[in-house]
């Protein structure tokens, strides 16, 4: 029984140390084997599509997006082959309608219809002489009224001299303190947007922070060399409605032509409004280097010192 419990244990930690060891050993591959991904697009008068595919470990895993204007894109998954995941609105359309709902429908659309002509038949109510009559009287009784209240108008809306100019300083009065109170409102608010402006400039001269952005800067640089493609190519043949913008836009491109490269050729069309383009790019994503960089900046002693003195904002 004893031996047993052994062999049963001895099974269990070989399993347990396989488990591990896959483990480690996919943890290092999701490190070392680099994502790779490359992408082609072409823009034009009767065509407008874009294509990419991004691999990891020779094909092992492979994401493919397609797209094609105006449709949606077309999203697949397929990991050694076996296509485990496909977003595509085509077979979405296709969808049959079964012939009974096809009849309820068309009774609800029936009864609505009935409803809504019974809804536009108005009711006409008949109207008794007696009534009438009883209105016009009441209608010259209140014509007299109005009258007299006009004829004893002047004798109540006598006031005195006095009393008029007290109520329109009380009101001048009182529009000079509201005025007053806005303005020192906003005396108040520029002072407490003058003492954070204040407040985020010295963080910014301090030493710390500035060694901190330094260090930041340096690993975003190594990130964005790390991912950036290693090839590329961009044909493009532009022209606007004017030809004076096309040139200028051309002049912005001839200065930028040192940092471009030969891989990026653009034409103007002083002719014609139009844009015509295609091109590709092609390049890997190391998830170590950009994992150690993000690492060495979030794990700063700095950085959450830093946050906190952001957010109490000049408190």
């Amino acid at each position: 029984m004893l031996a047993f419990l052994l062999g049963l244990l001895k099974i269990i930690g070989i399993v347990l140390l396989a488990l591990l060891v896959g483990l480690l050993m996919l943890v290092v591959l999701v490190l070392l084997v680099p994502i790779k991904y490359h992408a082609v697009g072409v823009l034009a008068d009767d065509e407008k599509r874009a294509n990419a595919d991004i691999t990891w470990l020779c094909k092992f895993i492979k994401l493919k997006i397609d797209y094609l204007f105006p449709e949606k894109p077309v999203i697949s998954l397929k990991i050694m082959g076996f296509e485990l995941f496909k977003d595509n609105d085509k077979t979405k359309k296709n969808v049959k309608v079964p012939k009974e709902l096809k009849k309820i429908k068309k009774k609800n659309i029936s009864s609505s219809k009935k409803i809504k002509k019974k809804k536009k038949e108005k009711y006409h109510p008949t109207i008794n002489s007696d009534l009438l009559e009883l209105s016009k009287a009441e209608k010259m009784n209140n014509e007299a009224v109005d009258r007299d209240d006009i004829i004893q108008e002047p004798d109540n809306n006598r006031l005195n001299d006095d009393v008029l100019e007290t109520a329109n300083n009380s009101f001048s009065e009182n529009k000079i303190e509201k005025i007053m109170f806005k303005i020192q409102e906003l005396y108040d608010k520029i002072i407490i947007v003058i003492d954070n402006i204040n407040y985020y400039l010295d963080i910014w001269e301090q030493e710390d922070t500035q060694s901190l952005l330094k260090e930041a800067w340096g690993a975003l640089k190594k990130i964005v060399i790390s991912i950036k493609p290693k090839a590329y190519k961009l044909d493009c043949l532009f022209g606007f409605e004017t030809p004076d913008t096309t040139g200028r836009v051309y002049g912005y491109y001839c200065m930028l032509l040192p940092w471009l490269g030969d891989n990026v050729n653009v034409e103007p069309d002083f002719e014609q409004k139009r844009i015509n383009a295609d091109g590709y790019v092609k390049g890997k994503i190391l998830v170590l280097t950009v994992l150690i960089n993000a690492l060495h900046i979030l794990f700063d002693k700095r950085l959450m010192p830093l946050i906190n003195k952001l957010k109490n904002g000049g408190k």
